[in-house]
């Protein structure tokens, strides 16, 4: 394998079982060095997208499933939250108005957020 089909295997898929990406890496300093900060980005990644969840959302998911169709989940969960929590069934109410180009806007600087970050701290 040349370095320049590593790199690309690398920045896909820094844990790539194939023998051959293997043997480069024990081979080629640089690629190594490279495969390295690929495995660190992407464990970093990783952490960053896990989220715990609390307890009280996921019951409130779990009457949203069981609510019957066509019934607003947000409307039931208001009607069960406290007043602290009653927050976000508005927040949430109040996101479904947005146009389908604002919401992926937010997303659009999420990722480049989630980006910057990884290159920033490589």
């Amino acid at each position: 394998m040349e370095c320049l089909d590593f790199r690309r295997l690398c920045d896909s898929d820094p844990n790539s079982g194939e023998p051959e990406f293997a043997a480069h890496a024990e081979q080629c300093t640089a690629c190594a060095r490279e495969l390295e900060r690929a495995r660190r980005f992407d464990a970093r990644l990783l952490a960053a997208l896990r989220i715990d969840v609390p307890e009280a959302s996921r019951d409130g998911l779990a009457r949203a499933e069981a609510a019957p169709a066509g019934a607003s989940p947000s409307a039931a969960s208001a009607a069960d939250a406290s007043p602290s929590e009653s927050w976000r069934a508005d927040a949430s109410a109040a996101g479904r108005g947005l146009p389908l180009r604002v919401k992926r806007l937010g997303l659009g600087l999420a990722a480049s957020l989630i980006v910057a970050a990884g290159v920033g701290t490589a």
